[in-house]
C-alpha cells in the first residue's frame, strides 16, 4: 500500500489535470513498445508513461512541450530498472528541438548515454538550447562521447545523480559531464566524473548558469568558465571553493552565499574495474555536513521528494545534493551490503559464506532480545575477517576496504541504540 501511495502521489504531481495519457512498454500491453512511436503520436501537453525496460536508439522531443516520465520517478528502484540507452556509443540518447519550453519535462529515468538539448539537423545554420526540464534522472557509469552526458541544455536539471563518467575516447579530450549548459542546475550531485563536472565554453543566450544545492566533488577538474560566461554558485559544495573553478580568458564567477567545501561523506562512489563498473551510492553518511546546509528559503513544492522518494525537507532544512539525509538502522546498511556483494560476481563459496554470515547478523537483528546484539557483532566481525582473508585475492583491495568500513559502521551502530 506504501508503495502504490507513493506512485499515485508522484505521478499526480507530474501529469497535468484533463492531459492525455500515452503509455509504452517493449514487453507488454500498451500504446506503443517503444518512446519515439509515442512521441510522434503526442501532442503537446500529453503525457508519455514508459514501464520499466531497456529502451535503445534515438529519442527526439521534436520541439513537443510533453511530459516523458517512468511508472513512478520517486521509486529510486522504478528509475533504475526504466533506462534509455542509444544505439551507438557517442550518439545522443535524446535531443531535444531546441523550442520546448520548461512544460516539457523528462522525469525518472536511468540514462546511459547523453542528453543534446539542441538539434543540429532541425537548425543547422542556428540551433537553439532547449529550455525543457530534467528530473530525476540518473547518469551514471557512462562512458560514449567521452563521458559527456548533458549538453546544450538551457532549462533546468533537478534532483540527478551525475557521476563515475569515463573519458576513454582519445578523440574527445575535453569532455565534460556537463556541456555548455546555461540554465538552473539544483539539488544534483555531480561526482567522481573522469573529466570536469561542469564546463562552459561555447556562450548562448545571455551564458549564465546558476547551481543551487549541489555537490560537485571529486571530478577531475569541477568547473571550467570562459570568455562571457557567468557562473552562480550558492549554498554548493564545490571541492576546492572558489579555487576550484577554472577560468579561461574573462569568465565571471557570482560567488553567493552558503558554498562550502567539505568532504560530502558519500555512502560509497562508484568504481571501474576490470570487470566494469560497479556502481556507487551516493547517499549521505550522517557525518556529512551538507545534512541541513542547502539554501534555507528553499520552499518545496508539494509533495516534492529526493532522488530517493523521501521528503525533500526534513528536518526543517535542505540537505544539499540530490539526496535528503536518511537515518538508516543496522538491518537496512546489511542489506546494501549484500546488494554490493551480488553486484561482485564473487566466486560461488566465497559469496555463500559471506552471504551467510549476514544473514546470521540479520538474524539476531531482527530479534527484540538485546542479548542477541553481541550474537549479530560476532557474525559481522567474522564476515570482515573472511574479507581480509580474500582482499586482493578473490576480491580486490578497493571492494575489500569498502566491505570492511561499511560493516564496521554497522558494529558502531550498535553502541548508539
Amino acid at each position: 500500500m506504501k508503495k502504490l501511495t507513493s506512485f499515485l502521489t508522484c505521478f499526480l504531481m507530474i501529469v497535468p489535470c484533463g492531459a492525455g495519457i500515452i503509455t509504452v512498454d517493449d514487453n507488454g500491453p500498451a500504446d506503443f513498445n517503444n518512446i519515439q512511436a509515442a512521441i510522434d503520436a503526442a501532442n503537446s501537453g500529453e503525457t508519455i508513461v514508459v514501464q520499466p525496460g531497456l529502451y535503445n536508439g534515438h529519442i527526439n522531443f521534436l520541439g513537443k512541450n510533453i511530459i516523458l516520465t517512468s511508472t513512478n520517478s520517486a521509486d529510486f528502484n522504478t528509475i533504475k530498472s526504466t533506462s534509455i540507452g542509444s544505439a551507438y556509443p557517442n550518439e545522443a540518447s535524446i535531443t531535444f528541438n531546441g523550442i520546448e519550453d520548461p512544460n516539457c519535462r523528462l522525469v525518472g529515468f536511468n540514462i546511459n548515454g547523453f542528453v543534446d538539448g539542441l538539434d543540429w539537423l532541425a537548425e543547422p545554420l542556428s540551433p537553439h538550447p532547449t529550455h525543457a526540464t530534467i528530473s530525476n534522472c540518473l547518469f551514471q557509469g557512462n562512458s560514449g562521447r567521452g563521458g559527456t552526458v548533458i549538453s546544450s541544455f538551457d532549462g533546468t536539471i533537478s534532483n540527478c545523480i551525475i557521476t563515475d563518467n569515463l573519458n576513454q575516447s582519445s578523440i574527445l579530450a575535453y569532455s565534460p559531464a556537463i556541456e555548455d549548459c546555461y540554465g538552473l542546475i539544483k539539488n544534483c550531485t555531480i561526482a567522481n566524473n573522469w573529466s570536469q563536472g561542469i564546463s562552459l565554453v561555447n556562450v548562448s543566450n545571455d551564458g549564465n548558469l546558476v547551481v543551487e544545492n549541489c555537490i560537485i566533488y571529486n571530478n577531475l577538474d569541477q568547473i571550467d568558465i570562459s570568455t562571457e560566461a557567468t557562473i552562480t554558485i550558492l549554498y554548493s559544495n564545490i571541492q576546492d571553493g572558489a579555487n576550484g573553478i577554472w577560468i579561461l580568458d574573462s569568465g565571471t564567477i557570482d560567488w553567493g552565499p552558503g558554498n562550502i567545501d567539505v568532504d560530502p561523506y558519500f555512502t560509497r562512489e562508484g568504481l571501474w574495474g576490470d570487470n566494469g563498473f560497479f556502481e556507487g551510492d551516493y547517499r549521505l553518511l550522517p557525518e556529512s555536513l551538507c545534512i541541513d546546509a542547502g539554501d534555507p528559503n528553499y520552499i518545496a513544492e508539494p509533495n516534492e521528494t529526493d532522488l530517493g522518494g523521501n521528503p525533500r525537507i526534513i528536518n526543517g532544512r535542505i540537505d544539499i545534493g540530490a539526496y535528503e539525509f536518511q537515518p538508516s538502522g543496522p538491518a537496512e546498511l546489511l542489506l546494501d551490503i549484500a546488494d554490493y556483494i551480488d553486484e561482485l560476481s564473487l566466486h560461488k563459496g566465497i559469496a555463500n559464506s559471506l552471504q551467510s554470515k549476514l544473514d546470521n547478523a540479520l538474524e539476531k537483528l531482527e530479534d527484540d532480545n538485546k542479548n542477541n546484539d553481541m550474537a549479530a557483532i560476532n557474525s559481522l566481525q567474522a564476515f570482515i575477517n573472511t574479507v581480509a582473508v580474500q582482499s586482493d585475492k578473490k576480491i580486490s583491495q578497493a571492494d575489500a576496504d569498502a566491505l570492511i568500513a561499511a560493516t564496521r559502521e554497522i558494529i558502531e551502530l550498535f553502541g548508539e541504540e
